[in-house]
This record gives C-alpha cells, structure tokens and sequence, in this order.
C-alpha cells in the first residue's frame, strides 16, 4: 500500500466516523453530507486502484517517435528520376 493509497483510505474512514458522528447526534442532514463525501472519496480510491492494475510497463524502444535511419541510402539516381517521372506522367 503506498502513501496516496494510505491517504484515500483515511479520508474514507474520517468521514465514515463524521457522519456517524453526526447521525448520533440527530444532525441528519449533516450526516447525509458527510455520508455522500464518504462515498465519492471511496469512488476516488476504487477508482486509483483500478488505475494502479493497469499500469503498463516503458516500452522496449525507450526512444518512441524517432524512426530509424533509412536502409537505403546508397540508391540509384536513375531509378529515382524514373519513378518520379512515371508519377507525373512524364514519359
């Protein structure tokens, strides 16, 4: 359990307590505020726990978005000058 884990379930546990609290002492309302913040801070935890099973691994090719360098390099002028004119149209 890390330290955000730790704290999430405290302030679930701290408003429990409040609006039990509250309830005890016949403040309904307050206590029905308290019981709705309970249960949003308990969404919030589900929800980092969900968020702690998914995480994923770095990648193996640390350096994404760099493409490797071009394997031909040593080609042939005159096949290019061909395939450009085929792609004009030229003949």
């Amino acid at each position: 359990m890390d330290k955000r884990e730790q704290e999430l379930r405290q302030k679930v546990a701290d408003l429990k307590a409040k609006a039990e609290e509250c309830n005890n002492s016949g403040k309904y309302e307050e206590a029905k505020a308290k019981i709705e913040d309970a249960k949003n801070a308990k969404n919030e935890l589900d929800n980092y726990l969900a968020m702690m099973q998914i995480q994923v691994s770095e990648p193996v090719n640390s350096q994404a978005g760099i493409l490797p360098p071009s394997s031909v390099q040593n080609e042939d002028p005159s096949y290019k000058d061909v395939f450009m004119k085929a792609i004009r149209g030229q003949h």
